[in-house]
């Protein structure tokens, strides 16, 4: 019962976390390239070194063929970001609409996922993962809080930052009703692992002049130290 409770807790804490997240932004703000560097450190390197290899555990139920599933979370978020832009209306009206829709759904299923991996996980790999993989989760939620109270007023309905919040323990129960499915586990957590490392390589690593490189190298130190000392 501990084990189906804790994931759930974190997934319950984060959800009210983003409902309430723009009440933490000024405290965030003040330090926003150095956490977003060091959030970026951590999950570019857990991805690397901690998914991958549960992910190769899943080769021992249908061979290498998890890998593909990776590549395929990768090359459906980049072709659902590039369909979008390529396909919204040209009258400015229409296209605000249409891309507030757009992006409720975006942020929505970026919180899904978050409340997926908490428990995937949790289950596949140890606490100390789940830990280390709360920070840049956190970060992540009230980096966003900005963009999700815009897309409020420009959708018009206050209930959006509320259903965005939601989804993150409605992902929780997604991956909760696979986990006595081995092969059904492995290969969405390699689906919304090739996702995540869209996200981080595209959405999430500052580029250029932005960010701070070396809490960039303190995000992948942590990281890499957890995993020595948790072998």
């Amino acid at each position: 019962m501990a084990e189906v409770l804790i994931p759930a807790l974190f997934s319950l804490i984060l959800g009210i976390i983003s409902i309430f997240s723009d009440r933490f932004v000024g405290y965030f703000e003040k330090f926003h390239e150095e956490l977003i560097s060091f959030s970026s450190g951590i999950l570019i390197t857990i991805i690397l070194i901690e998914f991958m290899p549960i992910i190769s555990d899943g080769a021992g139920f249908f061979n290498h063929f998890v890998y593909a599933y990776i590549a395929l979370g990768f090359v459906i978020f980049y072709s659902m970001e590039k369909y979008v832009y390529k396909h919204i209306p040209n009258n400015e009206i229409h296209a605000r609409k249409d891309l507030g829709k757009i992006h409720f759904f975006g942020f929505s299923l970026d919180h899904m996922i978050i409340g997926m991996f908490l428990v995937i996980v949790w289950f596949l790999k140890s606490l100390t993962s789940l830990y280390l993989l709360i920070v840049p989760f956190l970060i992540g939620i009230i980096a966003s809080s900005h963009s999700i109270r815009h897309l409020e007023k420009k959708i018009g309905n206050t209930w959006v930052g509320i259903l965005i919040g939601l989804a993150i323990p409605f992902g929780s129960l997604i991956a909760f009703s696979i986990l006595n499915y081995p092969q059904l586990l492995y290969s969405v957590f390699a689906l919304i692992t090739g996702a995540l490392l869209y996200l981080v390589v595209v959405d999430i690593i500052p580029k250029y002049r932005k960010g701070n490189i070396y809490w960039f190298v303190i995000g992948f130190l942590i990281t890499t130290g957890f995993q020595l000392f948790t072998i």
